[in-house]
C-alpha cells in the first residue's frame, strides 16, 4: 500500500462521514442532480460547438451550463426542503447516506486519478499509480471510458 493509497482511504473516510451527515435522502437527490446536470449540459451544449468564434462557442456553452446548474440545483434544493425534516433525521436515513456519498466520491477520485496517471511526464508515476491498491483499480475505469469514447476497444 503506498501513501497516497492511504490518502484516497482517508477521503472515502471523510466523504463516508460526511455522507452520514447528509442521508439517503440528500445523497440520492445530488446524485440525480450530478447525473442530470452533466446530460443537460451534454445534450444541450452539443449544438453550441457548431458555428461562430472560439469566444462565442465559450460563452453559449458556459451560459448553457450556469443554466441548467442554477436550475437542477433550485430544483433539488427545493424537493430536499418539501421532505419533511423528521424523515431526514432517521438514523437509516444517516447511515444509508453513506453509498450514495462514497458513490459519487469514488466517481470523481477515478476520473482524477484515471486523469493524472494519463497525463503524468515521468513513467515512474504512472507505474506509482498503476501499482496502488486502492488507486491501481481507480485508475481502469477511467481508461475504459478513454478507450470507449475514442472508438477503440
Amino acid at each position: 500500500m503506498t501513501l497516497l493509497d492511504a490518502a484516497v482511504l482517508a477521503l472515502l473516510a471523510l466523504i463516508g462521514a460526511g455522507g452520514y451527515h447528509q442521508g439517503l435522502i440528500r445523497g440520492i437527490t445530488r446524485t440525480a442532480a450530478l447525473l442530470a446536470i452533466g446530460l443537460l449540459a451534454a445534450i444541450l451544449t452539443a449544438g453550441a460547438a457548431i458555428e461562430g468564434s472560439i469566444q462565442n462557442v465559450i460563452v453559449r456553452t458556459l451560459t448553457i451550463v450556469g443554466g441548467v446548474l442554477l436550475v437542477v440545483c433550485t430544483l433539488t434544493w427545493l424537493i430536499n426542503w418539501a421532505i419533511p425534516r423528521s424523515f431526514h433525521a432517521t438514523l437509516l436515513n444517516k447511515i444509508l447516506g453513506i453509498v450514495p456519498a462514497l458513490l459519487q466520491g469514488l466517481i470523481v477520485l477515478a476520473l482524477a486519478l484515471g486523469f493524472l496517471h494519463r497525463v503524468a511526464i515521468d513513467q515512474g508515476m504512472q507505474n506509482y499509480l498503476a501499482g496502488g491498491l486502492v488507486t491501481g483499480p481507480l485508475i481502469q475505469p477511467f481508461g475504459w471510458l478513454e478507450r470507449t469514447l475514442a472508438g477503440v476497444q
